[in-house]
């Protein structure tokens, strides 16, 4: 009878533990983000994350625009500024990168602030796909490169290719702690990429 009662146990103890383990590895991490953001773009958000890179308007040898670029052109234009904001938490770094650049493009965000979150995440890396040439990329890299121009190392584009002066609204003093701040960073990249897959 104890024996009887034992083997019940341990076999409801194991149904659990596989309970648990299923609904961990099985969820959709979206749902278990944020309830406060919409349903729509929530969804989004998903196939963001599964598709994993972030891509320029042109890649491959044919040359074209991925879905994954209108994707993440569709989630900067219709989330709020909240529901981005809640975003630069989101464990994806192509979903981050979405959601700083939304909120960059906007004129009533806190830009500074945001670019010195983005600078502090040491961790977040993703594909960089431009062409046929995908490249390893630290979210601080993509941003400045890419979305503030803020790169000094890198050729400005003309003004009409920019959708945006982004800079606007910082101080020089501002201006200089930015980059400073990402000249540090992107000396110390590959050491950062390293030591996080160590983790892993």
């Amino acid at each position: 009878m104890k024996l009887k009662i034992n083997i019940l146990i341990v076999f409801s103890l194991l149904t659990l533990a596989g309970f648990m383990f299923y609904f961990f590895h099985n969820h959709k991490t979206d749902s278990l983000f944020d309830p406060a953001i919409r349903t729509e773009i929530l969804d989004t958000v998903k196939l963001i994350e599964n598709y994993g890179d972030v891509t320029n308007g042109v890649v491959g040898y044919s040359g074209k625009t991925p879905q994954q670029w209108h994707r993440r052109q569709w989630l900067m234009q219709n989330a709020t500024d909240k529901e981005l904001l809640t975003l630069t938490d989101y464990p994806s770094g192509a979903v981050k990168a979405t959601a700083y650049e939304g909120l960059f493009r906007k004129d009533n965000s806190n830009r500074y602030d945001s670019i010195l979150k983005a600078l502090n995440d040491t961790t977040t890396f993703f594909n960089y796909q431009v062409g046929c040439e995908g490249n390893i990329t630290l979210l601080s890299e993509y941003l400045m490169t890419n979305v503030l121009f803020l790169d000094d190392s890198k050729p400005t584009p003309p003004k009409p290719l920019r959708f945006k002066e982004y800079t606007d609204k910082l101080s020089k003093e501002e201006l200089d702690q930015v980059k400073r701040m990402y000249k540090n960073r992107i000396e110390k990249k590959w050491n950062y990429y390293y030591a996080d897959n160590k983790l892993k």
